[in-house]
């Protein structure tokens, strides 16, 4: 149950307050999972407004975050998500990231909905057909990862 005036939207865009829990620092641009109850897509965060400075409790303006900082950021995720400000619903304007190499969760956040990402609600089109993700994970990077070069096998 949640009050009647908050309607949810569904949005591939959005802002967030959001808690780094990674000692590698938070990276504009690189691709993560982000997880919101049983559903999860990939999102990469566009840019940190500002963060918290904890002793002051004031905001500094900054371009990333690091562990155990809370900032203010812009996410895009391939797939459009149900969500609503989370001071109005918990379940749908809270959120995790993961790690798209090691499975880690690296951060933890709360939606915000302003007016742009309500706006922006009603133009934003279903998807039609499959369509390929936008992101993808660096071919060197999987190699890394899986320390080994990709491969096709024939079986006849």
């Amino acid at each position: 149950m949640v009050p009647k005036q908050a309607k949810p939207v569904v949005a591939n865009r959005f802002e967030a307050m959001l808690v780094w829990m990674n000692g590698d620092d938070l990276t504009p641009g690189r691709e993560y999972i982000i997880k919101q109850g049983p559903h999860q897509t990939v999102c990469r965060i566009n840019h940190a407004a500002y963060r918290y400075n904890v002793n002051t409790f004031e905001k500094e303006e900054t371009s990333k975050l690091s562990l155990n900082e809370i900032g203010k950021v812009e996410i895009r995720t391939i797939e459009p998500l149900v969500i609503s400000d989370y001071d109005q619903n918990h379940a749908l304007g809270a959120f995790v990231l993961i790690d798209r190499m090691t499975n880690l969760t690296v951060g933890a956040g709360m939606v915000l909905i302003d007016s742009r990402t309500a706006q922006d609600h009603w133009k934003t089109t279903p998807p039609t057909g499959v369509t390929p993700p936008e992101f993808t994970i660096p071919v060197s990077d999987r190699i890394h990862l899986n320390k080994h070069s990709p491969a096709t096998v024939l079986i006849t």
